[in-house]
């Protein structure tokens, strides 16, 4: 995020020498500047410290894994479809939203594709990681509402802090200065094209009225995105092939696209019928993100039927017997996550919506308006968060550090989250068009300016810009608390960079009543693609520092004394167990990968040396077979030269010539010619030879 003077500048000088160092190895990966860490070090404790506040492992495993379905406080923020603003950014037609984010994730894959081919190109031993994701980000969140043209694609916008940034990380992975300017306003014209080209394909699709039938579902070709996606060729960036996107996309007449749906034994895949899209969650995620979708429903949607009492019951019996049918390696999920509870709401609902797909018998034709609606506004979530691979972003601090907060100093509200992590129903998220479905407030930035009491949680996206923006909009509300009297909390949980400017905001800021930097050994995050992992966690690979900003009032309050107890040790000590949950399971997660995979290897092993045994033997009978065959040849061979015949000495026969007979051969016909029996007509069958008369 941030420039490589400013960076390399103020960092130590054995920081830069070992850049240095890893500079020579030519990998793209590792000559990225270092930020400046905190460098914590680590607790005695593994990072729970002792204390009263602590949580334990026992009441861990009854902790929730969300909590979407509690009332919210008073003072939450409006859902984004309760504002004119945020009601307009949503698609009436459910549908309409599903063919356009598959097009858009088309667009963003040309994108992807176009930056590392010409990056290649001019120099880059390999294209530079996560450069056109942290380019997008930040040119995104550098526009203005009016110049905004799509809600994830930038308009076409050249310089600024976004195009510096792209600029920084191509030079870094070799490629020359001016290559590298060349290359941004390459991919930056490129990007406005496709956002004007996606805003008008959405106003030709929103514009007709499409009827809820099966052919409404079918098109003659594909939309104007899908076939950029399905095509993987390189050559389909070149300008010349860009040219004519905007015409190409305007002749085509595809219909709607339509999403299947599979339900599975842990997880639920949704497809869509023209693209190759694909998206995938757990069946815990799904009931989550319906009990969501039924709070939050546009008003143009037929909305979800509620759930029964019996689709409870029935579904508590479906999924416990498929944990208890599932003992191979890859199905030993967390105990601790086995133990959360799953809200009998939200299992109803995926057992709702299980038996419905089930009831179909590949008849989409006869799916429900309102599962069609649905499963097209949670397929346009999944997608789009796929396409801008923005997992990385969207980690959150798991369900054990929300506990804690909510019960220390009350917070219920994200300021930076999404329908796919938010562990609580109110949350600002960053793209309100197919959040505000699944009762997202609407972006942070937009609404800060309104907000003058409660408690909430932020953790920005680990971007420069973005922290410090943050940090901003934060100081304006906590100020405008001031004024009108009115308590007001923010807990802050941002990496350990001490050269970025959020930082130094933080720790300076007028409003700050606690703060502590937790080591990076000592905690980690809830992975942003938890929805669709079973190891839901992961380390936290910098140290995190915790602010907690709070007005005046909310000082005095029971909030403010809790955080300030024991000179806030307490709360330090009891945020720093709560965040070390994670951590301790990501390394039971890593753990037990490690010994599948060596209890794998062991098979393998224990395998290859039973094959090699099994060939063993076989080769020796094949060897002692052969041998028993060479005796019988010599012996016939004596036989031969015993009657003077020397052309039947060399083992060969004469045409017409019978075979000779072996020994053992010879004996058994002597023992049956002493028997009385003999062969029958043309060696067909037995027969006893007559008895010889008395005389």
């Amino acid at each position: 995020a941030a420039s490589s003077r400013r960076c390399t500048s103020r960092v130590p000088p054995e920081t830069r020498t070992r850049a240095r160092t890893m500079r020579k190895k030519g990998s793209s990966t590792t000559t990225r500047p270092a930020h400046v860490h905190t460098n914590a070090p680590s607790a005695p404790t593994g990072g729970g410290g002792g204390g009263g506040d602590e949580i334990t492992e026992t009441t861990v495993g009854a902790l929730p894994l969300w909590d979407v379905t509690a009332a919210p406080p008073k003072w939450a923020p409006p859902t984004s479809l309760r504002t004119k603003a945020g009601a307009k950014a949503v698609l009436e037609d459910a549908r309409v939203a599903a063919t356009i984010e598959c097009a858009r994730a088309g667009y963003l894959e040309k994108l992807r594709k176009m930056l590392n081919r010409l990056a290649t190109q001019k120099g880059a031993g390999a294209p530079p990681p996560q450069a056109f994701e942290r380019w997008r980000f930040a040119a995104k969140h550098a526009e203005d509402a009016p110049s905004s043209i799509d809600p994830v694609i930038p308009n076409g916008a050249s310089g600024g802090a976004a195009a510096d940034a792209l600029v920084d990380d191509l030079t870094r992975a070799g490629v020359s200065s001016s290559s590298a300017k060349a290359i941004a306003s390459a991919v930056a014209e490129a990007a406005g094209r496709y956002a004007r080209l996606v805003r008008r394909t959405a106003a030709r699709l929103a514009a007709v009225d499409h009827p809820w039938t099966q052919e409404s579902s079918r098109g003659g070709g594909d939309d104007s995105g899908d076939d950029s996606d399905s095509s993987d060729d390189d050559d389909d960036d070149d300008d010349d092939d860009t040219a004519g996107d905007d015409t190409a996309g305007e002749k085509r007449r595809g219909g709607l696209v339509r999403v299947a749906v599979g339900f599975r034994a842990r997880s639920v895949e949704m497809r869509s019928s023209r693209g190759k899209h694909f998206a995938v969650l757990s069946r815990r995620a799904y009931g989550k993100l319906a009990a969501m979708y039924r709070r939050s429903a546009p008003a143009s949607d037929p909305g979800l039927p509620a759930p029964t009492e019996g689709a409870v019951s029935g579904y508590k019996h479906d999924e416990d017997s498929a944990d208890d049918s599932d003992d191979d390696d890859d199905s030993d999920d967390d105990d601790d996550e086995k133990r959360a509870r799953f809200d009998d709401e939200e299992s109803a609902l995926v057992n709702a919506a299980a038996h419905v797909v089930d009831a179909l018998n590949d008849d989409a034709s006869n799916e429900p308006r309102s599962y069609v609606a649905f499963h097209a506004r949670l397929f346009a979530l999944l997608l789009r968060y796929k396409s801008i691979h923005g997992y990385g972003f969207q980690a959150s601090v798991g369900p054990e550090v929300f506990d804690h907060l909510r019960r220390t100093v009350g917070v219920q509200v994200e300021c930076f989250a999404s329908p796919l992590n938010a562990f609580h129903g109110r949350y600002h998220s960053a793209f309100p068009d197919v959040d505000a479905a699944f009762g997202s407030c609407g972006d942070f930035f937009a609404h800060a300016d309104k907000i003058r009491r409660g408690s909430f949680q932020v953790n920005p996206p680990f971007v420069s810009d973005v922290m410090s923006d943050a940090y901003d909009a934060m100081a304006t509300a906590l100020n405008a608390a001031d004024e009108v009297d009115a308590p007001l909390t923010f807990v802050v949980f941002v990496p350990g960079w001490t050269e970025v400017s959020a930082w130094g905001k933080l720790t300076e800021s007028t409003h700050l009543t606690n703060s502590f930097v937790v080591a990076a050994s000592d905690h980690g995050y809830l992975d942003g693609a938890a929805h669709q992992r079973k190891n839901a966690y992961r380390t936290s690979v910098y140290d995190t520092g915790v602010f907690v900003l709070q007005s005046r009032r909310a000082v005095g309050t029971n909030a403010g004394k809790t955080v300030a107890a024991e000179g806030g040790k307490r709360f330090e000590r009891a945020t720093r167990s709560a965040l070390g949950h994670a951590r301790r399971r990501a390394s039971r997660a890593e753990d037990r990968q490690k010994s599948r995979e060596k209890d794998r290897e062991l098979r393998r092993a224990e395998k290859a040396r039973r094959t090699a045994e099994m060939r063993e033997k076989r080769s020796e009978g094949k060897k002692g077979k052969k041998r028993r065959g060479d005796g019988d040849d010599d012996a016939a061979g004596d036989d031969a030269a015993g009657d003077g015949d020397g052309a039947a000495g060399d083992g060969k026969r004469r045409k017409g010539e019978k075979k000779k007979e072996s020994k053992a051969a010879k004996a058994r016909r002597k023992r049956r010619e002493a028997a009385g029996w003999t062969k029958g007509r043309n060696g067909a069958g037995k027969r006893r030879a007559p008895k010889p008369d008395s005389d």
